[in-house]
């Protein structure tokens, strides 16, 4: 996917899970011990920390807040931000470096979808400023699309462009690219559509297509 997509960074992270050995049993004909039995301690429950809305390394998101310029439409993410692009319609990609010369991303609008090299790990918390919009016209090749349908899976989610699309990809954090290939369950790893993921879709046919997100 490199000819389609800047290059990224991969972010390995392994997760090391301790198992408790299992208790050795005595065998034979042993007398019963006269102390007094001891409770076994209740182990607490493991819960699984929140992952962070943006990795350090590549990452494709939606941007939902208002119309601003770049460096104020990112500055919750301060210095984290090394690299933005953005796709045009004629499929070339915009770009935004923070205080850099060679950026021409003047302002992000809402719903925008953005790939973004992280130096860290962050949380990008966005309250919608506007309203969704109800669909997305798409060329034929590669869209880059803020979904802002309801959460739904995969196949129901693209119900709208049944039949115009080849595949889609979206990129999870810390998971790295799925994609859903119509018809294809043995190609396909991605079961839902989260509202508001950006998803880079390919369009295979050539007439202009429009992705109602909820009918």
């Amino acid at each position: 996917m490199n000819s389609w997509a800047p290059a990224k960074t991969e972010v390995s992270r392994w997760a090391t899970i301790s198992r408790p050995r299992r208790a050795d049993r005595t065998r034979g004909t042993c007398p019963p011990s006269t102390a007094s039995p001891t409770a076994s301690p209740t182990a607490s429950p493991t819960v699984s920390p929140t992952p962070p809305d943006l990795v350090a390394g590549w990452n494709y998101a939606c941007y939902l807040g208002a119309e601003l310029p770049a460096s104020e439409a990112l500055a919750d993410l301060g210095a984290g931000v090394l690299a933005v692009y953005r796709q045009r319609a004629d499929g070339g990609y915009d770009r935004w470096f923070p205080g850099s010369v060679a950026s021409n991303i003047v302002t992000i609008s809402p719903y925008q979808p953005l790939f973004m090299l992280m130096a860290n790990n962050a949380d990008w918390s966005q309250d919608p400023a506007v309203a969704p919009p109800a669909s997305q016209d798409l060329a034929q090749g590669w869209n880059s699309v803020c979904y802002a349908g309801q959460t739904k899976d995969a196949e129901t989610a693209a119900a709208g462009i049944e039949g115009q699309y080849a595949i889609l990809y979206v990129l999870t954090p810390n998971e790295g690219w799925k994609r859903f290939v119509p018809g294809r369950s043995d190609a396909t790893n991605l079961t839902e559509i989260q509202q508001f993921t950006a998803v880079f879709i390919l369009v295979s046919q050539p007439e202009d297509t429009r992705w109602v997100f909820d009918q």
